[in-house]
């Protein structure tokens, strides 16, 4: 169908307004000069005649310009008819459309084909900066898109496109009016069928409340814009608006339905009453779901909600905007679950009324794992670093324990060494008075040696424990011998400090399988301790057997100096001394109640130092197993 011209409107017009007017006029000379001529002639019969004749010529030339109206209201109804079928066909067009390019380029060819007009331009606003920019234009050099790009949107706009979007309305610029001048555009004089001086009208395309794009048209300057004008561009605008907000929909649902289809994460559409509506691939994967095999169960049948939480609680809440959000155990098929974490959200209607729920979620099962594992290794770590500091802490003990150790031990090397030396050298430069003074050089001189004698048996029994090459010679045998030994190697160490050694033996036997010779030594070594810090007062031994148990028991207690609690925790300690300041003024090198541990642990018993603080005296007590029970070598 061949449209009109942008002006045969007018042309058509002022064709029928001077034709009619010239058939009236010749048909009006016409009817004088007939009149006339024949009156002046004929008479008055024949002026008659004549004024006849001339009203039929204006009655024939009456009816021309009625016919002629006729037409131009035909070709307004055509005209009307064809305006509708271009919004049609754009709007047929913009459906099949893809992308805004192919939307752009299309909407631009069918508006002009349908409005008859050839030169436009579209600009579209960035959704971001909020920008104008130039898009696609028909019918216009390639050098007007320099021209045409618009400024900054705003009060003080000049580009004809960025006063529209500011204004939110059409704007026709031209400079006729004088109210919107259009700029100075130096493209129109080289474009066919423009002209200098064009009429912009710039259409905005508005989504609700903001301006997304730009409808331009570029009308030659002779040529008014009409209402019915303006009335098509805004149409066509309005299509070309629907149809880019369409195309963008369909995107953003493509966008969802690839997301939706591809993610990962748990996915479920839920009615008010908390039906599964929908469920994605990754859903029913997690859930061990057959396809479609969630849609229609309730949500609490596949997941574990906490006290008043759930859709239900939800759907009866969200009408304030609320959402759940938090860790959810899903039920899958085989009765296994699995922990998530997950957001109910409420969707609305175009009404605002709550229609549906969207549930969202992703299993934590390996975020937890690994929280655990974290913690595990956290506490591991801390574990460890309390038994760094211990070992720390024990080393510098040992250390301190080592120093006063080597003190000691020298103080107690050089103390015997000094007295054999010196006592020697009397005797060799028979330096004494009598035989009975060198008969007692001679004996400081062995008790001496003994008592060095000792002190490296100590040290090389430690050594011993150490290495794990100490040897013990059990037997059956009455514990009573070794603990009457004991008190008899001590009795004149015990007279010398004025104290009284007070045994409580049984009767009976006391048979326990154990080394004699190695329980002397620690007996002895108890009583040595038990009368070193001792001033006054008594040193008590018993034994006796536990009819509970069975187990055969020593106990030393002594009316000494005590031990605190913090040296109480150090009594067992290699070098180990209670108190610094009594360790001035009272022999030993600290290894005694070490030595003695371990000589009673490798008997299979157990030995304890007790006392109920400083000055309160002290209870140490040896156990041994019954005599039918195994040793337990440590």
């Amino acid at each position: 169908m061949v449209q009109p011209s942008p002006d045969s409107r007018q042309a058509v017009t002022r064709r029928i307004v001077a034709r009619t007017v010239a058939w009236a006029a010749g048909a009006a000379l016409l009817a004088i000069a007939a009149a006339w001529l024949f009156g002046a002639r004929a008479g008055a019969e024949r002026w008659v005649t004549a004024t006849a004749a001339a009203l039929v010529i204006l009655a024939i030339a009456l009816l021309a310009a009625y016919r002629a109206r006729r037409g131009l209201a035909a070709m307004e109804r055509m005209r009307g008819l064809q305006a509708q079928i271009a919004i049609y066909r754009v709007g047929d067009v913009l459906a099949r459309a893809e992308s805004d390019e192919e939307l752009v380029r299309c909407a631009l060819d069918a508006v002009a084909s349908g409005s008859g007009l050839g030169h436009w331009a579209m600009y579209l606003r960035e959704p971001l900066a909020g920008a104008l920019h130039l898009f696609a234009t028909r019918g216009l050099p390639p050098e007007a898109s320099r021209e045409l790009e618009p400024d900054a949107i705003g009060r003080t706009a000049q580009s004809p496109a960025s006063r529209a979007a500011w204004q939110g309305e059409a704007v026709v610029s031209s400079e006729r009016t004088g109210a919107s001048p259009a700029p100075e555009y130096s493209f129109p004089s080289q474009t066919p069928g423009l002209g200098p001086a064009p009429t912009v009208v710039s259409v905005p395309l508005i989504d609700g409340t903001e301006t997304v794009a730009v409808l331009q048209c570029f009308l030659p300057g002779e040529r008014a814009v009409e209402a019915h004008d303006l009335a098509l561009i805004r149409w066509m605008a309005t299509q070309v608006s629907v149809g880019l907000k369409r195309i963008r929909m369909e995107r953003r649902d493509q966008m969802l339905a690839h997301f939706t289809m591809g993610t990962g994460e748990i996915l479920m559409g839920l009615d008010l009453a908390g039906a599964v509506t929908y469920a994605n691939a990754a859903a029913e994967r997690a859930l061990g779901a057959s396809s479609g095999g969630l849609t229609g169960r309730p949500l609490e049948a596949v997941a574990v909600f906490g006290a008043g939480e759930g859709p239900f609680a939800l759907a009866g809440a969200s009408e304030g905007g609320r959402e759940f959000s938090g860790e959810v155990w899903f039920l899958r098929g085989d009765l296994t679950r699995f922990p998530a974490e997950v957001r109910i959200s409420p969707t609305y209607d175009r009404h605002g009324n709550l229609s549906a729920l969207v549930l969202v979620g992703h299993d934590v099962t390996e975020r937890r794992e690994r929280e655990a594992e974290l913690t595990s290794r956290t506490q591991e770590l801390g574990l460890l670093n309390e038994q760094l500091q211990r070992a720390v802490t024990d080393l510098e003990e040992a250390r301190r324990a080592q120093s006063e150790f080597v003190a000691n031990t020298s103080h107690e090397l050089r103390t015997p060494l000094n007295a054999v030396i010196g006592f020697a050298t009397l005797i060799e430069q028979a330096n004494y008075e009598s035989d009975e003074e060198a008969r007692d050089f001679a004996l400081r001189i062995r008790r001496s040696a003994e008592h060095l004698l000792g002190l490296l048996n100590d040290i090389l029994d430690l050594a011993k424990v150490e290495a794990g090459r100490f040897q013990l010679s059990m037997t059956l045998a009455d514990l009573r011998d070794p603990i009457r030994e004991a008190l008899e190697a001590v009795a004149p160490l015990a007279a010398g400090r004025g104290l009284r050694l007070d045994p409580d033996l049984p009767d009976d036997p006391l048979h326990a399988r154990f080394d004699p010779v190695r329980v002397r030594q620690v007996v002895m070594n108890l009583l040595g301790n038990a009368l070193k810090y001792t001033d006054k007062g008594n040193v008590r031994v018993c034994a006796w057997r536990d009819d509970a148990t069975g187990e055969s028991r020593i106990q030393v207690v002594d009316t000494g100096l005590g031990i605190s609690k913090e040296g109480q925790r150090r009594l067992f300690a290699k070098f180990g001394r209670v108190d610094l300041t009594l360790a001035g003024r009272r022999a030993g090198t600290g290894l005694g109640l070490a030595i003695s541990k371990a000589l009673i642990q490798g008997m299979g018993g157990s030995i304890t130092v007790e006392s109920d603080g400083v000055g309160r005296g002290t209870r140490a007590t040896v156990v041994f197993p019954a005599p039918s029970a195994e040793p337990v070598p440590e």
